[in-house]
């Protein structure tokens, strides 16, 4: 019950407002009570509706009331590390880009460019033909099968490339 609890966590992009209700129809139960907007994406893509009404953020952000980090680092618990050589003998090509939004805020289609320029990079998905590739047809829908093949053809690359949208 939203009048007992002490926050109301929103997380983006999920949190979108049913069909009618503006941002003035927002209230909180109780004066104390936060209101946390969180998300994992970065300000270009994070639009916050009604961004007057929350008085907490989380995200990744330095300036977030709540910091977190997509990944954390943990110490081993066994220290020996396994040798590198079986991993790479298992490896048949270079690097690997799966990338389908073609067009990016932040450019990266023209890194890419000159990454091909200097290296081998396989370049899959829908943006492949952007690039001078063809990606086969069963690693361009967003369906379990196609998920598979991703895997599978992942695992011959030394490298996998992944760029932020932004």
């Amino acid at each position: 019950r939203m009048d007992e609890t002490t926050a109301v966590w929103f997380h983006s992009p999920i949190t979108k407002l049913q069909n009618g209700t503006s941002c003035d129809n927002l209230h909180r139960s109780r004066e104390n009570q936060y209101w946390v907007w969180s998300t994992l994406e970065a300000p270009p893509l994070s639009n916050i509706p009604c961004a007057r009404h929350f008085n907490v953020s989380m995200s990744f952000a330095r300036g977030a009331d709540i910091p977190f980090v997509y990944n954390a680092y943990q110490p081993r618990r066994n220290a020996s590390a396994p040798s590198p050589a079986p991993l790479r003998s298992q490896k048949t090509h270079f690097a690997l880009w799966i990338v389908s939004d073609c067009k990016t805020l932040s450019g990266r289609e023209k890194l890419a460019q000159l990454m091909l320029k200097q290296m081998q990079i396989d370049v899959h998905g829908q943006c492949a033909r952007h690039f001078g590739q063809r990606s086969p047809p069963n690693v361009t829908k967003d369906d379990q099968r196609s998920h598979l093949a991703l895997r599978t053809l992942a695992r011959r690359y030394l490298f996998y490339l992944a760029f932020e949208n932004n």
